[in-house]
């Protein structure tokens, strides 16, 4: 189990109480704090990861958040920021970007955003077990929105080609694949045969993400045998988190 220190501007509102106890429910040890309490500097020292919950009336420039961000500099957490889109803007205005482990932007439920908080503590407290996944994609604005999405929570390759992809996987085989089916020179489903054709890259799990939605494309797809087939058109991060957390389950 880890240990989290919250930190809050408003101890006393109702969902910075109602997270403290879902968290609480968790089994994982809590330190609950203001961002002006003295004794800031000991509790960093104490948790594995830092959690803020910022009400609506939050201010990125108080002296109160200033001090706290004068003390965490000189800690080594990362930091969990949890408020309206507004307030996640600021603060990510502050100048603490390089520590922020993610952002969640309100509303949430509870048992969602403990269980999201907790996965990040094992991250933290057992790096060895990050899983990477490559993502094959000719779209450039793709890579970088699929980046988004995955990379708080695992390692994440990218490659805009088959044969960048092909370079990647030499250097070092990813625990899973997202791929797309329209490349040019070598298409996602070419891609794929060539892996299953070689007993070194047989085994690598693969999901496509595309646009190609057509029956034949996708038959022909699912005769290869991969891990899943998910739409760009309905593609989300909670959906592709969720389809490669079910993968890693199984």
């Amino acid at each position: 189990m880890g240990s989290l220190l919250v930190v809050t501007d408003n101890k006393n509102g109702f969902t910075y109480r109602a997270i403290c106890n879902e968290i609480g429910k968790s089994g994982n040890s809590i330190i609950e704090a203001t961002f002006e309490e003295d004794r800031i500097s000991d509790y960093l020292s104490e948790v594995t990861l830092v959690f803020a919950v910022l009400s609506d009336e939050f201010d990125a420039g108080s002296i109160f958040f200033t001090s706290f961000k004068k003390k965490y500099a000189e800690s080594d957490k990362k930091i969990v920021f949890y408020g309206s889109s507004e307030k996640i803007t600021d603060v990510k205005a502050a100048g603490i970007n390089d520590k922020i482990a993610a952002t969640f932007i309100r509303p949430i439920e509870n048992e969602v955003l403990v269980s999201k908080l907790v996965k990040i503590m094992d991250l933290i407290e057992n790096p060895d077990q990050k899983k990477t996944i490559l993502v094959v994609d000719d779209s450039g604005p793709m890579l970088r929105t699929v980046m988004g999405w995955l990379e708080n929570n695992y390692t994440v390759l990218l490659a805009n080609s088959a044969k960048t992809a092909l370079d990647a996987i030499n250097r070092k085989k990813p625990d899973l694949m997202l791929l797309d089916y329209e490349m040019p020179i070598v298409s996602g489903p070419q891609l794929l045969q060539m892996l299953r054709e070689d007993e070194n890259t047989s085994d690598i799990p693969v999901i496509f993400l595309t646009a190609r939605s057509d029956t034949d494309s996708v038959k022909a797809v699912l005769a290869l045998r991969p891990q899943g087939y998910i739409l760009k058109t309905t593609a989300t991060a909670a959906l592709v988190i969720d389809k490669i957390e079910q993968y890693f389950r199984q």
